[in-house]
């Protein structure tokens, strides 16, 4: 059976990844051990990146869940999110990039792509992954 990670903005997106969860799940042999999202899978006291990284690793697609802040979302400093080499989102879809596990694209609410040049050199492969 197929492991699949979901890849978001909480506050671009949980919205769409509520129902994303909820259709997904009757096709999954065991929802608990084959669906991957954050909020709901890591354990209490364990590094949150190396269970991210590990996570990725066993996983056999990454949805990237994309909404309309997702490319703008700005951290406490001001700097986009996305510049940052510790941003979740970015080791999440780096990591899967990395391994060449399929990252499929979920663009929201009249979301459009980003452009190769709007993403860090490590993420521009995901532009040309079909959504």
């Amino acid at each position: 059976m197929a492991k699949i990670f979901i890849s978001y903005r909480r506050e671009d997106s949980q919205h769409a990844v509520d129902r994303l969860q909820e259709a997904i799940r009757p096709y999954l042999k065991n929802p608990k051990r084959d669906l991957f999202v954050d909020v709901d899978n890591i354990p209490i006291g364990v590094d949150f990146e190396e269970h991210l990284q590990s996570k990725v690793s066993q996983c056999d697609a990454v949805l990237a869940v994309i909404g309309p802040n997702w490319l703008i979302a700005r951290g406490p400093d001001g700097g986009r999110r996305l510049e940052k080499s510790d941003d979740f989102v970015r080791t999440e879809i780096e990591s899967a990039l990395k391994r060449d596990i399929p990252v499929v694209p979920v663009l929201l609410d009249g979301t459009t792509m980003p452009r190769a040049d709007q993403l860090p050199d490590s993420l521009q492969a995901l532009v040309k992954r079909n959504g």
